[in-house]
């Protein structure tokens, strides 16, 4: 019988450990020491296990502990990042934009995700996308002047339009929702044309400022992937280089009792599915003893079949 997905939502992260688990009364030093250890994925999991893990992962802009946690698991990252988050955005939010799978929004896991986009703050799913970002066309006239400011720091996209009517694609500018909100707020309130006038060049500054920014983190992501790529290539040629010589030196091996005699077959070895599999392996996982000591138990048993 085939097994159901478990999905993980809101209302999940939501409910509490028992009273008499262990976890409920480990300390947050003792807590950021764990984490040290972990990778930025793993802390991305360990987020929606429960209400206790979340509180201390995600309250980034009022506690040091969850500061400490995401800069610490830094460390596990190969290659480093070498640069700090954008302005305004935290650790948490920065590295679940490189790493995250989740969409930051109402976190699931099975739905269509979009790729990272500098201009927003958060990485979101298509559908959590929809309900917080509009085109210019769906704002009312009356928010034109904040959307004119905040122009550089929109996201462009590309839309194809109605091919019967017209082949060419059309740009379309996307704003962030809340954003344009909390910026109309605070215009709708100046009282003179003056101070009208200073808001939104003061926004428009702030605009174009940002839009270098997102440019930047644009630039080091696409070098950041080509180095990642890079290093897992070289990795899974590593791990494969450590399998065929460890293999060679299993293939010298004589017998016990003192008979001059090779105790494995190349011809038979080398047609293994289990050493073809390893071989052609793309984990990047270390080839480990352990590995080994399973592999060669693997190939014992399928060559004196």
């Amino acid at each position: 019988m085939a097994h159901k997905k478990v999905r993980t939502s809101k209302s999940q992260i939501s409910q509490p450990l028992p009273e008499n688990d262990v976890f409920t009364t480990v300390p947050p030093e003792i807590f950021i020491k764990i984490c040290s250890y972990l990778h930025p994925k793993d802390l991305a999991s360990l987020n929606t296990v429960c209400r206790l893990f979340n509180d201390y992962l995600s309250s980034t802009e009022t506690s040091s502990t969850s500061n400490a946690i995401w800069m610490n698991s830094k460390k596990n990252i190969l290659p480093p990042i070498d640069i700090s988050p954008p302005e305004g955005m935290d650790e948490r939010r920065f590295l679940m934009n490189i790493y995250g799978k989740r969409c930051q929004k109402c976190w699931e896991k099975e739905r269509m995700y979009i790729s990272v986009e500098w201009e927003f703050p958060l990485q979101c799913c298509l559908q959590c996308r929809n309900s917080v970002v509009k085109s210019r066309t769906e704002f009312s006239p009356r928010v034109l002047p904040i959307l004119r400011a905040l122009q550089s720091h929109a996201c462009t996209c590309i839309s194809v339009s109605d091919p019967k009517r017209t082949p060419k694609s059309i740009i379309v500018l996307e704003y962030w929702l809340p954003q344009v909100q909390d910026n109309y707020d605070e215009y709708s309130q100046l009282n003179t044309i003056e101070l009208k006038r200073n808001f939104l060049q003061s926004l428009k500054e702030r605009s174009r400022k940002k839009e270098a920014e997102v440019s930047k983190y644009k630039s080091w992501e696409k070098e950041y992937k080509k180095k990642c790529e890079k290093m897992r290539i070289q990795t899974i040629k590593n791990r494969r280089d450590t399998i065929e010589s460890r293999v060679r030196e299993m293939m010298s091996e004589c017998y016990d009792d003192g008979r001059k005699e090779y105790k494995w077959r190349w011809e038979i070895v080398f047609r293994l599915k289990a050493y073809k599999n390893a071989l052609n392996s793309t984990s990047t996982n270390p080839f480990t003893e352990k590995s080994w000591k399973l592999l060669r138990k693997k190939i014992e048993n399928a060559h004196y079949r």
